[in-house]
């Protein structure tokens, strides 16, 4: 039923809103052509008025495809949606990085954010266009039964010379069918009437008053209009205004058509006859006033003194706007204008109000002080006010705070560097931001300070940090034990020296980039010579090549006298690095050779980042936390230059790598770094240099993939090479990596493989060709064992929504285990979005009560709560299984957050409040210590979605209402979080 609230009804009223300006678009586009082409003939001109209402009748067409996803199917990539993890990294009260669960990814609990003006008009117009057109249809009916009652009052003309002439001239014009000529008493200009069966109806005058060379003038006018089919392009312009009424250049478009056509017939009739002085003379005297017959084509239609001036030659044709066209694109203009600025006003009222929220929340942070422990998490949260308030525009008061931040940090007491290296790296956030808001001299004058801060904490006793193999590791990766003091610092100073450097300060970036050298010299081998490498780097670009080869030689050193085969791993990989930075590849080619397979490919891997950065669009985690870690998905390249001329000798480097599986992985990831960087032919070259490996052949835990690497890596720069343009080769390779991935002999692989590839075809959009993919995927990942199973399957889900197919991602989502919870929340969160996104209320409202429902069964007896075991093995790049990885207790505090902000989503923020309030008080420990507690999740994600959905009002109100000072803090720091990454923009 179409109902105001379904997705076709939005869809309607959101048409007619862009309507507006694309119209208005192709209005301008339309008149400067009509200026352009005022001395072309007229069958120019009229194909280009009739190119132009022909775009304009596409318009709402294209528009509403667009934008109408229908609640089985979404139509569109844009309306990618993949259900992500609750679970979302933000900077927490005690400086690093933290989770807090159960951040919704919604609006107002009723599926919508609170409506703007324009928005709070969408549900209406669809009844003003139904209005309208009905009103406008039926005038235009009621024409159409009057020119048929004009052929039916009418006499024949079956003999005589008229009769003669039509034939005559209806022959000589090649048209085929008999042309009727009747007399009507009821008109007095001729019209041509019917399509199926065309008639001349010709007023009484022509009979008599009339000579037959006058005749002759108005049947081939009327007979030009036969041959052209201007009868039928006619009527189809009266019903386009019809069902367009409301847009003026609806009207402007159809009456420059209409004048176009008519003076492309009068060319046709002087050019027969010759007479150009008789025929304008005729037409002045048919242009009779009042005519009622709109639906038919009268031959003096159009505005009859431009008419006579082209017939006559005095001009090409005056190209001055008329009053109806004047007062037409006055209106367009006009509409889009007050759109514009009643939106305008709006986003000012809005970002006034965030600005004036911000600053209230700064001066809260200024009297909230308490203990030092507490102090650290106010400073967090000036320094995300800071940035919150430089993104809304209110530049003045974000270095005001952070002013303020700096002297607070400044203020504490640093006694050791390793236990303070949160708040070391606060402090330096500080003057990186002042002097990315051009604010050089006080960013400068800060760094001094902290450079002061140093020299206080050089001097201290440092016990040198500790390395140590990691266990069973054949390769002899280091992992760090113990940090040492002088670690921390020459890190800092690095950074110090960066900053300079950006500043450009180069002497005094030298002296620091010196000093940090000195700090290391107690260090192991391999941390020193891994450090140096990186301030060889640095030196040389800071213009010291000498200073950076006298680094390189020392960190040779310490490779040929280190102690242990970790530490010569180390140094040399360290080496390595230091070479590439210092603009000597083949140097860092030549020792990358000399490496065993992972510590080559751990080196790569740094060489490769040193041209990209991570891509924020891109999280860790995949669907239901399956990461399928192959390409360079959360890459992008910074320097497009330096990785077209580089990557290719990474590429050849790692083909002399006797570890497959290393070999495999890097090459994948630079691979499709090429085709990222558009050197396609390099991909596919690189591509084809990945070894075969099966995962029989590696028993064990699995940090990745193996038989899928290849298919999967051609699947990537297939899809890259579509998004840049290049369809040529695109279905070749994506049939390729889908031979490749059939022929996978391992289930689990072969699902990876196919997954990936419906993923990327849905990404392009592909809908069909993806759905296809997943069809066949989907049986095969039901017989994997859990949690492959239901993580694969939450895969699936994701891709089926990205590739419209939503009654089908609910199926899938229907498949995936019951607990652990986390697989089946997600994708119900993800197809709830997908509800919201596409305006389908109830649906998105069915879905919170599924993902409700999920969320609050009880555990089943028989499950063991909390990880097995430990494996460390959390990073960007690492395959994550949180079955064994996940903190105990952490599945039941995300689910619980689930199930008070879903109650919020659908009864409103009270009852998330009220249920949050009767929680059991957090041990106070915890909270100081910064762990996830459970009233720090529940108010910061209440607080969170409350941001999202702009009841700025309401977020405040559940801050002040925060009895403890810790709590509060974190809740501030996340509203910050929220307004940064989703509000201010």
């Amino acid at each position: 039923m179409l109902t105001p609230s379904s997705t076709v009804w939005m869809a309607s009223g959101w048409t007619m809103i862009h309507l507006v300006w694309v119209g208005t678009l192709i209005g301008l586009m339309a008149a400067i052509a009509r200026l352009t082409l005022r001395s072309a003939r007229p069958e120019i001109r009229y194909a280009v008025a009739l190119v132009a209402l022909m775009l304009l009748i596409a318009s709402p067409v294209a528009l509403f495809a667009i934008l109408y996803e229908p609640p089985a199917k979404i139509a569109g990539p844009s309306a990618s949606v993949a259900p992500s993890r609750a679970v979302p990294v933000i900077r927490d009260a005690a400086g690093p990085s933290s989770r807090l669960a159960g951040l919704p990814s919604l609006a107002e609990h009723r599926g919508v954010a609170a409506p703007t003006r324009v928005e709070a008009l969408v549900p209406y117009l669809p009844w003003l266009w139904m209005a309208g057109s009905l009103s406008t249809l039926a005038l235009l009916a009621t024409g159409l039964v009057g020119v048929d009652g004009l052929r039916r009052s009418s006499r024949p003309i079956h003999e005589g010379p008229i009769a003669a002439l039509v034939d005559e001239l209806a022959a000589s014009l090649g048209i085929a069918q008999r042309v009727a000529v009747r007399v009507c008493d009821r008109i007095a200009a001729p019209v041509l009437v019917g399509i199926v069966k065309p008639m001349i109806l010709l007023p009484p005058a022509a009979l008599g008053g009339w000579g037959l060379d006058q005749v002759e003038m108005v049947l081939l006018h009327e007979l030009a209009h036969l041959r052209r089919w201007d009868n039928l392009v006619n009527l189809a312009q009266r019903v386009v205004e019809s069902l367009l009424f409301f847009h003026p250049a609806t009207w402007w478009l159809s009456s420059w058509v209409r004048l176009e056509r008519e003076l492309c017939c009068d060319r046709l009739v002087v050019d027969r006859v010759g007479c150009p002085r008789a025929y304008a003379e005729m037409l002045v005297s048919l242009a009779t006033p009042g005519r009622r017959l709109r639906p038919a084509m009268a031959m003096a239609d159009g505005p009859m003194l431009t008419r006579v001036r082209c017939i006559l030659n005095l001009e090409d044709r005056s190209m001055k706007l008329s009053m109806p066209e004047g007062l037409g694109v006055v209106g367009a203009i006009a509409l889009v204008a007050t759109l514009a600025l009643g939106s305008r006003a709006e986003t000012l009222n809005e970002l006034d109000a965030k600005r004036a929220m911000a600053r209230k929340a700064v001066a809260q942070l200024e009297a909230l002080r308490g203990p030092r422990e507490r102090e650290a998490s106010r400073i967090n949260a000036l320094e995300a006010f800071a940035g919150v308030q430089i993104k809304l525009g209110d530049r003045e008061a974000g270095v005001g705070t952070l002013k303020r931040a700096f002297e607070a940090i400044e203020k504490e007491e640093f006694q050791d560097a390793e236990k303070d290296q949160d708040r070391i790296n606060s402090l330096i956030d500080i003057p990186r931001a002042l002097r990315a808001e051009g604010e050089t001299d006080i960013a400068r004058a800060m760094l001094d300070r902290m450079t002061k801060l140093v020299d206080d904490w050089e001097n201290k006793p440092s016990e040198p940090s500790r390395v140590a193999p990691v266990e069973g590791d054949k390769n002899m990766l280091m992992r760090v034990e113990h940090v040492s003091n002088n670690l921390v610092l020459a890190e800092l100073l690095g950074i110090l020296a960066q900053e300079r450097l950006e500043l450009g300060d180069r002497d005094e970036a030298l002296r620091l980039l010196r000093r940090t050298g000195e700090c290391l010299k107690d260090e192991p081998a391999g941390l020193r010579a891994t450090y140096l490498g990186y301030l060889a780097g640095e030196t040389y670009k800071a213009g010291d090549p000498a200073g950076a080869r006298d680094l390189i030689d020392r960190a040779r050193k310490l490779a040929d006298g280190a102690a242990t085969p970790e530490e010569k791993e180390a140094a040399r990989g360290g080496v390595s690095m230091a070479l590439a930075r210092s603009g000597d590849l083949d140097g860092a080619l030549v020792t990358l050779a000399t490496l065993n397979p992972a510590r080559l490919k751990s080196t790569l891997d740094g060489l490769v980042r040193e041209m990209t950065e991570y891509d924020n669009r891109a999280g860790w985690y995949g669907p239901g936390w399956l990461k399928v870690s192959i390409g360079a998905d959360i890459y992008k390249i910074t320097d497009l230059e330096t990785a077209r001329r580089d990557l290719p000798r990474f590429a050849e480097a790692l083909s002399r790598v006797d570890a497959p599986v290393e070999r495999a992985r890097t090459l994948a990831r630079v691979a499709h770094l090429q085709a990222k960087a558009g050197d396609f032919a390099g991909a596919r070259k690189t591509a084809e240099a990945i070894p075969a490996v099966h995962c029989e052949d590696f028993p064990g835990p699995s940090d990745g993939f193996y038989d899928a690497i290849r298919p999967v890596a051609i699947a990537l720069i297939a899809r890259e090479r579509a998004e840049a343009g290049d369809r040529s080769n695109v279905e070749a390779e994506f049939r390729e990596a889908l031979d490749a991935a059939r022929a996978i002999r391992d289930v689990g692989e072969k699902s990876v493989a196919l997954m990936v590839i419906g993923r990327e075809r849905a990404r392009l959009g592909d809908k069909a060709a993806a759905l296809a993919v997943l069809d066949e995927v989907e049986p095969l990942v039901v017989k994997l064992p859990e949690p492959r199973r239901s993580r694969s399957l939450a895969m699936i889900v994701s891709a089926r929504i990205n590739a419209g197919d939503l009654a089908g991602a609910g199926a899938s989502a229907g498949a995936i285990r019951s607990y652990p919870k986390s697989e089946k929340l997600n994708a119900l969160r993800g197809i709830a979005e997908a509800h919201r996104k596409v305006g389908d209320i109830e649906g998105y409202r069915a879905s919170l009560r599924e993902e409700l429902a999920v969320s609050e069964a009880e555990v089943p007896k028989d499950v063991k709560l909390g990880p097995t075991q430990r494996l460390n093995a959390i990073s960007i790049d690492t395959f994550i299984d949180p079955d064994l990885e996940s903190m105990p207790g952490m599945e039941q505090l995300e689910q619980r957050d689930r199930s008070i902000t879903i109650r919020g989503l659908l009864d409103g923020p009270e009852v998330a409040l009220k249920l949050i309030r009767e929680l059991p008080d957090d041990d106070p420990k915890l909270v100081r210590m910064g762990a996830m507690t459970r009233k720090h999740s529940a108010y910061g994600s209440l607080v969170a979605m409350l941001v999202q959905r702009g009841d700025l009002a309401q977020a405040e109100g559940v801050i002040e209402a925060i009895p403890d000072l810790d709590l509060k803090l974190a809740a501030m720091t996340q509203m910050a979080f929220m307004l940064e990454n989703a509000g201010a923009k």
